[in-house]
């Protein structure tokens, strides 16, 4: 993923603090607030939007299927 110039592997990050890190050692001239919102739009992109896509495939395979017009 490339997101001005971050070639770096987020799925390695393990907490968001590890971006803050990497974000600010690229970017020595921006100002903390400034890396704060950077990380603030990647961290979900790279973390949280991929666990909500593996736990709604979960639920999702747990489901039975509905079959109308059949009674048992």
């Amino acid at each position: 993923m490339t997101w001005n110039e971050l070639n770096l592997d987020l799925s390695k990050l393990q907490q968001r603090g590890e971006l803050t890190a990497e974000m600010t050692q690229r970017h020595l001239e921006a100002k903390p607030k400034a890396v704060l919102n950077w990380v603030s739009q990647v961290w979900p992109f790279a973390h949280e939007m991929q666990c909500r896509k593996a736990e709604g495939a979960r639920e999702n395979r747990m489901r039975k299927p509905l079959v109308r017009g059949i009674s048992q």
